[in-house]
């Protein structure tokens, strides 16, 4: 039972980090009417749906290479962008796949999920503080971009809202590093079971492009189906021993 909840919760940690990334990371700003803690526990939710696609994919397929990680997280960002969101069939398309995908492939899977942990826990000093710097400069030239929009003044962006919000959001990212680091610690993360579930997030992902109340019906559904397979993938364990 210890395996299947230290899985089970690494997979929301994961789903965290992707969360992060994805939404935190990019939007830069608490929004007004739009950010809650609601939201935030929700997003977390669903991108941990995605997110066990991610993990299931890289132990599948033994993806060890960083141009396997980018078409997993080209893969991700469908699911995040088609699924979650709904907007990879609309006038927005050429944005989706010139922005969204990329940053949910490069920036999210590739560097916030793979690179920067290896890089906290095994760099020296002199590259940790630089990649640091780099990263806080990079977000807020990334950031400085949202003061341009029409909505700045309706969704409150400032300064100040910017540091509360950076501030927030790493140490949030910390302390999810800190767990998936303790997680692995005890065993070697494996998600070999129910290949069906790859199928059933794909249906999801194209029926919530056809009808946005799918979602209500697909998200209990992707759920459960990762808690059967990660029990199964316990039980086999169990067995093995």
């Amino acid at each position: 039972m210890k395996i299947f909840i230290l899985k089970y919760l690494y997979i929301i940690a994961t789903g965290s980090i992707f969360y992060l990334f994805s939404e935190r990371y990019f939007w830069s700003f608490w929004r007004n009417g739009e950010d809650n803690l609601s939201g935030t526990l929700w997003g977390i939710v669903f991108y941990s749906v995605a997110a066990y696609a991610v993990l299931f994919l890289i132990d599948r397929y033994k993806v060890s290479t960083k141009e396997g990680l980018v078409v997993v997280g080209l893969l991700y960002g469908f699911i995040i962008e088609g699924m979650i969101a709904g907007m990879l069939y609309t006038p927005l398309l050429p944005m989706i796949i010139l922005v969204a995908l990329p940053w949910h492939a490069l920036v999210t899977v590739l560097f916030g999920w793979h690179y920067l942990p290896k890089i906290i826990s095994e760099a020296k000093i002199n590259k940790k503080i630089t990649v640091s710097l780099g990263l806080g400069m990079m977000w807020c030239l990334w950031a400085i971009g949202w003061f341009t929009l029409p909505d700045a003044i309706e969704y409150s962006y400032s300064i100040s809202n910017f540091i509360i919000h950076g501030l927030l959001t790493t140490v949030c990212l910390v302390f999810v590093y800190l767990l998936t680091a303790w997680i692995r610690s005890f065993f070697e993360i494996t998600f070999k079971t129910y290949e069906g579930y790859m199928i059933l997030i794909l249906l999801f992902t194209f029926l919530g492009l056809v009808h946005p109340g799918t979602i209500t019906v697909s998200f209990p559904l992707s759920i459960a189906v990762i808690t059967i397979s990660v029990f199964f993938a316990w039980k086999a364990e169990i067995k093995s021993q």
